[in-house]
């Protein structure tokens, strides 16, 4: 039997997870600041860095890890879906929460996280 909400929990810890993490490694540099490795730029304000992109491949193996214990679904399938897509504003609020270089509540309404070109 699936518990859907405990499957929501165990993505959502994994993006808090990666947002202790990733706030830990870029400081104030977010997104594609002072990464080192290619950057792919998609559109006018998107641009993909190396270890983004790898960071996604991990985080999308670990989704796969709930399809490989209860078999895949539709309905999981959905909820891992939902959970990948909602899980990116818990990581980017706990980002927030866990950098150590950057106030959580004047930085976190004053400079939103917001997709810049960089």
């Amino acid at each position: 039997m699936i518990n859907n909400f405990l499957i929501l929990i165990y993505v959502w810890l994994a993006f808090i997870a990666m947002a202790f993490w990733e706030s830990s490694c870029e400081g104030r540099n977010a997104w594609d600041r002072g990464k080192v490795g290619w950057k792919i730029r998609i559109g006018k304000y998107v641009v993909l860095t190396r270890y983004h992109f790898w960071l996604n491949i991990m985080v999308i193996l670990f989704l796969l890890l709930p399809i490989i214990v209860y078999g895949f679904n539709l309905k999981l399938f959905g909820v891992l879906l939902s959970a990948y897509f909602s899980g990116f504003v818990v990581e980017d609020f706990f980002w927030y929460v866990f950098n150590p270089v950057v106030n959580p509540l004047k930085d976190f309404a004053r400079n939103p996280p917001v997709l810049r070109g960089g």
